[in-house]
């Protein structure tokens, strides 16, 4: 039986940057309708790789291993849909972009003004990951400062609801979403991509393949967290407490940065860094007063 085509994408004979947090959110969130866009550029803030007890876990010997790994996954997958891309990275560590907002924000209003995308896809506010939360921040502060500014859609990634995680859905908290339903053509071409993944099956088998849900970017209050705690991000051991994320997000729009809370947030950083393999340290450290009283 043959399946209908379902409403029409936004997208179609568009030029689309998409900015993403990892090198699988892309096709996680949007792959099915690679084929119909003019042009595809995509830009990756992070390098993908968490801490080095997850890259062993994975087989590889190192971070930079793990994110070079990655790197080949991403573009490997999109090169299975056929579609020829332009890539971008920023080259931040994963499980810390909210510790570089002003330069990620930087980095990103030049990006958008030389690459001149006809839209925007990228990451919804959402709680469900501390990268994809500090995406969906720095592209509308970056496009706040541009003379031209491209429209901003989101897809659906996955956040926290009760004791569970739900994904492909968002939040009620903007316009009424675009659902785009996948043929069978469609999603054997999807399940082709996401099975570039190597390092990721874990993870992406847990994502449906029904169809892609979309919508305009809605307008956030980054002051307050995307819906009641605890975030998702902060049930996943990742050492990043959702009131954390909000001062790094909140010092991030300060036209004069506090040095005291800088150096604070960079000892958060540190903090977090040990986090996977050593919490009695990190608990240690965040017990230690650097700098006078805890900034969040």
């Amino acid at each position: 039986m043959t399946e209908r085509a379902g409403p029409a994408s936004p997208f179609t004979d568009c030029h689309v940057l998409m900015i993403v947090a990892h090198q699988d959110d892309e096709v996680l969130g949007a792959g099915a309708q690679f084929n119909s866009f003019d042009q595809l550029s995509i830009l990756h803030v992070t390098d993908g790789a968490g801490s080095m007890r997850e890259a062993r876990a994975k087989g590889f010997a190192s971070l930079a291993a793990y994110a070079a790994a990655r790197t080949r996954e991403v573009r490997s997958a999109v090169a299975e849909a056929g579609v020829p891309a332009v890539f971008h990275a920023l080259g931040v560590r994963c499980l810390e972009a909210c510790f570089h907002l002003p330069s990620i924000i930087r980095q990103l209003e030049r990006a958008i003004a030389g690459v001149g995308p006809d839209i925007i896809l990228t990451h919804a506010y959402e709680g469900g990951h501390q990268d994809h939360d500090a995406v969906a921040f720095a592209v509308h502060q970056a496009i706040s400062h541009l003379p031209l500014k491209p429209p901003v859609w989101e897809f659906a990634g996955y956040h926290r609801s009760g004791s569970s995680t739900v994904r492909g859905v968002f939040l009620p908290n903007g316009e009424p979403p675009l659902w785009l339903p996948l043929t069978e053509a469609d999603r054997a071409l999807k399940r082709q991509m996401l099975d570039r993944f190597h390092s990721q099956l874990d993870v992406v088998a847990q994502f449906p393949l029904d169809g892609e849900l979309f919508r305009p970017a809605p307008v956030y209050d980054f002051a307050q967290p995307p819906h009641q705690r605890p975030l998702g991000y902060e049930l996943e051991g990742w050492g990043i407490p959702a009131p954390l994320w909000l001062t790094a997000a909140r010092e991030a729009t300060k036209t004069e940065r506090s040095w005291r809370l800088v150096v604070r947030l960079r000892w958060e950083m540190w903090a977090r860094r040990f986090h996977p393999d050593s919490p009695r340290i990190v608990n240690l450290m965040r017990a230690t007063p650097l700098l006078g009283r805890r900034v969040w």
